[in-house]
């Protein structure tokens, strides 16, 4: 198991191998609503931390990246319906 790790000062993103510990703790049983609010908040902070990057005057434009935070909209529209 992995987690998507931001980088808020370069906005590089990485994926970091999680603890036993923190995938013990994951596979505690959660109630639903609880699973889709983490989801959210998880999603969201994706977004904030990539903002800057595709701002119309950002010198150095990815079309993946623009890619990416669509479905990451995309996702949080339909944990939210």
């Amino acid at each position: 198991m992995d987690r998507i790790v931001v980088d808020v000062q370069t906005g590089d993103i990485s994926v970091v191998p999680l603890t036993a510990d923190e995938i013990a703790e994951l596979a505690k049983p959660q109630p639903a609503d609880q699973v889709r609010a983490n989801r959210i908040a998880e999603l969201k902070g994706l977004l904030a931390a990539t903002d800057y990057k595709v701002l119309p005057d950002y010198d150095k434009p990815d079309a993946t990246l623009v890619a990416q935070r669509q479905a990451w909209r995309e996702a949080i529209r339909q944990l939210e319906a």
